[in-house]
């Protein structure tokens, strides 16, 4: 008599979208929202490897090693999850969002309190202003950046999560967020280096060097409209009118951007190109608030084009989220996450954006 064969596996069903907010809410708050970051190979604490550190070759190589082997190589390097200011940002900028949801609203209130300390204690000073950096060297191609090295992607998410959960916050943390969005701005303003062309200037991505890079300009001018509106000085605006000029310029003609203009940075992905039209969206927004013409600063149809192209260019048929456009794989967790938020941000272009997100 033939033996009895095992029952099928039912395949597993995907979590639904409450099911998978709780999941990662509650894995985040668990490690205390410690983790690890792809480039934080010089972290490394083991003896051996210290003399890598040394040189330039050596951190690339470093941090190429852990980034790109398939296996996790931070236990074996001593390498130790860590806090990183943005990724405490995206946290509060979650509590903020949860705060509007009646089940979610005590947690989020609670958390938004603690992010929004924690974030604060992180801002460095700097000649002109305050601003947040990465808690771990880095080296790039063309620069070395020191742990905590202020720069103008990590102090513009702190902005966006300070500015937005602000109407959550106690009147002493209320005013002390606010007067670091006012400070950044000042970070941006003035302790960034400025590469100027026939159309306007490119904010540097740190004071240390001299970089080109679309989405760090334009979080860097969101940084500053966001301190334009709370201050209710609509004169500030015409301090980024250039540099939106200047981005906007480098929109191709099928509305997308490449990543920069350095020599390797021709390359286009899917989480920069929504950083740049989030971040133009955030534009718009504070100067129709300050009752400035909007259509000057960032016409609707050049951000509409960016959204399209993006919408296009970086999803399969079953609508995954691809990390460059031209093929699949990677598959990346922070292209899909920057995915759900750009598509909620253009509900109001887009009848399916929102079928998009789920």
């Amino acid at each position: 008599m033939p033996s009895a064969r095992p029952a099928a596996t039912p395949p597993r069903r995907p979590p639904s979208p409450e099911e998978a907010l709780e999941r990662l809410w509650a894995f985040c708050t668990e490690r205390d929202w410690e983790g690890i970051d792809p480039y934080d190979g010089l972290r490394a604490t083991r003896p051996p490897l210290r003399w890598l550190r040394r040189t330039r070759l050596g951190r690339l190589a470093l941090i190429q090693a852990v980034r790109r082997c398939p296996l996790d190589l931070r236990p074996l390097l001593g390498i130790a999850p860590h806090r990183n200011p943005k990724a405490v940002a995206l946290g509060l900028l979650a509590a903020a969002r949860l705060a509007g949801l009646p089940r979610w609203r005590p947690v989020a209130l609670a958390e938004a309190d603690r992010l929004a300390r924690l974030l604060l204690a992180d801002a460095r000073s700097t000649p002109s202003g305050r601003g947040w950096g990465y808690p771990f060297d880095w080296q790039s191609r063309a620069f070395f950046q020191p742990a905590g090295t202020p720069t103008v992607v990590c102090t513009g998410f702190a902005v966006r999560a300070l500015d937005e959960a602000l109407g959550l916050l106690g009147d002493d943390l209320r005013i002390a967020a606010s007067r670091a969005i006012e400070h950044a701005s000042g970070f941006v303003l003035g302790d960034l280096r400025r590469s100027e062309d026939a159309d306007g200037f490119c904010f540097s991505y740190s004071a240390r060097d001299t970089s080109r890079v679309i989405n760090a300009t334009l979080l860097g001018a969101e940084t500053v409209a966001r301190a334009a509106r709370l201050a209710g000085d609509p004169t500030r605006l015409e301090e980024i009118r250039p540099t939106l000029r200047w981005a906007l310029a480098r929109q191709r003609q099928d509305g997308g951007w490449p990543y920069g203009l350095g020599p390797s940075h021709g390359f286009e992905d899917a989480f920069h190109t929504g950083f740049n039209l989030l971040s133009l969206r955030a534009v718009r927004q504070a100067a129709g608030v300050l009752g400035v013409d909007v259509e000057t600063l960032v016409p609707h149809g050049r951000l509409l084009a960016g959204y399209r192209h993006y919408a296009r260019a970086f999803f399969d048929s079953d609508g995954r989220a691809w990390y460059y456009r031209d093929r699949p794989w990677p598959l990346d967790m922070h292209a899909a996450a920057v995915a759900i938020l750009t598509h909620l941000a253009f509900r109001a272009d887009d009848p399916q954006a929102a079928e998009r997100a789920g």
